[in-house]
């Protein structure tokens, strides 16, 4: 099976790199943590001692909360 056929349900919690999230969110790297600290984006999975993840749907929420605000 496609990653990209994946149910609704599952594909939402799929889980994205750092890098695929900045880009999912139209945002870089430096600017997420900077949001990270502020608190201002969605706290992330800890994958390993140094990597991090986050789900797609929680990605999502986000985006679909700052369109709201513009």
């Amino acid at each position: 099976m496609n990653l990209n056929e994946l149910p609704l349900e599952l594909a939402r919690s799929r889980v994205l790199c750092t890098e695929d999230a900045a880009a999912y969110c139209g945002l870089d790297i430096q600017m997420i943590r900077k949001m990270l600290k502020a608190e201002k984006f969605p706290k992330p999975l800890k994958l390993s001692e140094r990597k991090q993840g986050w789900r797609l749907g929680d990605l999502q929420a986000w985006v679909d909360s700052q369109a709201e605000l513009s």
